[in-house]
């Protein structure tokens, strides 16, 4: 089984001098690979290279990422 899931987000300046505002996407796909056995591609704020969030009186540089991951149960 093969899934997908898209994440589109659309940040507003909050406050002057802030982070700014952005539009960010976030991406999963998924391969069942046995019913207790899952392997995903992931990639997070895909439409730029990075963006700037704010708060606590700190500023933050959030660049784009993709991971892989494995998930078993049992």
């Amino acid at each position: 089984t093969v899934g997908l899931d898209l994440h589109l987000r659309r940040q507003g300046e909050l406050q002057p001098g802030g982070g700014g505002d952005y539009t960010e996407a976030d991406a999963r796909i998924s391969w069942r690979l046995r019913p207790d056995v899952e392997l995903a591609l992931i990639g997070n704020n895909l439409l730029n290279d990075y963006h700037i969030e704010s708060g606590d009186f700190r500023r933050r540089q959030i660049a784009r990422s993709v991971s892989l991951q494995l998930r078993t149960g049992f």
